[in-house]
C-alpha cells in the first residue's frame, strides 16, 4: 500500500461541512495553505461560514442512492486532489467507493475490509485479549434465547451495545436478564448485538496515532478525557493532552495486531476497582477531541494527508503535556444536565482557561453561528 513518490495535492474536498471535527480539520489544512471545498447535506453548517472555506456545495446524504453519482461528478468537475470525511457514515461510504474513484485521487483511509473491522467491536475484542490487552468480558449475542448465557459471562452490571455502531444509539446499561431482553430490541436492529462486563469509572483516556503502511506508529499521542456529555459516557467536553504509558502500549499493540494503516484513536476506561485500563473501541476516523492533540504539537489531519502524499516518515514529535482544551457547548449542556452541580460549576470555572475546540481568533464565524444554531437544532431535533 505505501507510496514513495510524493504526490501532488491543491484542492481538498471536506464532507460533513456541518461537524466540528471538520471545522477542526479545515483550519488545520487552510494552515498548509490547501483550497478547501466544504460540502453538507445542510443548507447552514458550520464550515460554511469559515474564511477559508473556499466554496461550498450542498450535497446528498450518504445513504442516498445519488451520493456516489454526486460526488464522481463534483470531483471531475471542479478537479478534487483528496476527499475527507468526519463521521463513521462518510468515511463507510467513502473507503466502499475507493474503486469508483478516479487513480490519483486520495482518500486518506484504509481500504473497506479493514476499516469495517475497526469498527467490528466483538472482533476487535477477541483481537485484543489475543494480544494480552485489558479488554472486558464481551459476549456475542445472536438472539434473544442467548441473553442468559451472555450475561453468565460478563455478569450484571453490563453493556449491551451493537457490534457494529456509533455513539450512543443502541448502548444500554443492564443490570438484570428482564431488561436486557426489552433493550436487545433496540440494539439488533442496528446490527448484530454484544454484551459486554461494565468497567466501573476510574477515568478515561484516548491514545492517538498515525501508523504507516507497515503497521508502525509515524506519530502518537495520549489524553485524559475528564469530562463528558452526557455525563454518564459521551463525547469528552474537557481534556488534557497526558502521556499515560500503558495506553501508549495497550493502543500501539493494538493496532499493530489488527495491521492497521493510517490514523485512528484507541479510547480506554480506567476502573475505579483495579485501575487497570480497559479497552472500549477503536474510531477509525478523526474524533471529536482532535483540537488537543494539534493544539499540543500533533497536526494529525495534515499528517494524514503528507502520509498519503508520500510525504511523511516515522519521527519523533515532542508535543505539550498538560494542554487543555474544551467543547465549550459540550461544557454547558453537561451543567444542564447535572442541574447546575455546585461543584460542577466549580469544575467548569476553575477550567475557564482551557482553549476552545473551534473557537478561532482569525476565524470566528463558525463559533458564533454554532452558538446561534445550537439552540434552534435542539429544539427542531435536526441540524439546519
Amino acid at each position: 500500500m505505501g507510496n514513495a513518490n510524493i504526490r501532488k495535492c491543491e484542492k481538498i474536498l471536506l464532507l460533513d461541512g456541518e461537524s466540528r471535527k471538520t471545522l477542526v480539520a479545515l483550519h488545520s489544512l487552510a494552515r498548509r495553505k490547501y483550497e478547501i471545498i466544504v460540502a453538507s447535506p445542510y443548507l447552514l453548517p458550520i464550515c460554511r461560514f469559515s474564511n477559508f472555506c473556499y466554496r461550498f456545495y450542498r450535497c446528498p446524504r450518504t445513504d442516498d442512492p445519488s451520493f456516489a453519482k454526486w460526488l464522481i461528478s463534483l470531483i471531475k468537475e471542479i478537479h478534487i486532489d483528496a476527499v475527507l470525511g468526519s463521521s463513521d457514515k462518510t468515511v463507510e461510504k467513502l473507503v466502499s467507493m475507493k474503486d469508483e474513484f478516479e487513480t490519483g485521487i486520495i482518500i486518506p483511509f484504509p481500504d473497506a475490509t479493514l476499516w469495517k473491522n475497526a469498527n467490528d467491536k466483538y472482533w476487535i475484542s477477541v483481537i485484543a485479549k489475543q494480544s494480552g490487552i485489558p479488554t472486558p468480558k464481551t459476549a456475542l449475542v445472536r438472539g434473544e434465547d442467548e441473553i442468559p448465557d451472555a450475561l453468565s459471562i460478563t455478569g450484571l452490571p453490563a453493556v449491551m451495545k451493537p457490534r457494529f455502531g456509533w455513539g450512543k444509539r443502541g448502548v444500554f446499561l443492564i443490570t438484570d436478564a428482564r431488561e436486557a431482553k426489552k433493550c436487545y430490541e433496540s440494539s439488533r436492529k442496528i446490527s448484530e448485538v454484544i454484551i459486554q462486563e461494565f468497567i466501573p469509572w476510574g477515568g478515561a483516556y484516548g491514545y492517538c496515532a498515525i501508523f504507516g503502511f507497515n503497521s508502525c506508529p509515524y506519530v502518537s499521542f495520549s489524553f485524559e478525557r475528564v469530562r463528558e456529555y452526557p455525563p454518564d459516557g459521551g463525547p469528552s467536553t474537557y481534556r488534557i493532552a497526558k502521556k499515560v504509558p500503558k495506553v501508549i502500549e495497550y493502543g500501539e499493540r493494538l493496532l499493530r495486531a489488527i495491521r492497521w494503516y493510517g490514523i485512528a484513536m484507541v479510547e480506554f476506561r480506567r476502573s475505579s476497582q483495579d485501575n487497570e485500563f480497559y479497552l472500549m473501541e477503536i474510531n477509525p476516523r478523526f474524533w471529536g477531541s482532535m483540537a488537543l492533540a494539534i493544539g499540543a504539537g500533533i497536526d494529525f489531519p495534515s499528517l494524514l494527508l503528507d502520509l498519503f502524499l508520500g510525504r511523511l516518515s516515522p519521527m519523533p514529535v515532542r508535543w505539550r503535556e498538560k494542554t487543555a482544551f474544551r467543547w465549550f457547548l459540550g461544557e454547558i449542556k453537561r451543567l444542564f444536565a447535572m442541574k447546575f452541580n455546585p461543584k460542577e460549576v466549580l469544575k467548569m470555572v476553575n477550567t475557564i482557561d482551557a482553549k476552545d475546540d473551534i473557537f478561532n481568533i482569525r476565524d470566528p464565524f463558525p463559533f458564533l453561528a454554532n452558538l446561534l444554531f445550537t439552540p434552534i437544532k435542539l429544539f427542531r431535533g435536526s441540524s439546519i
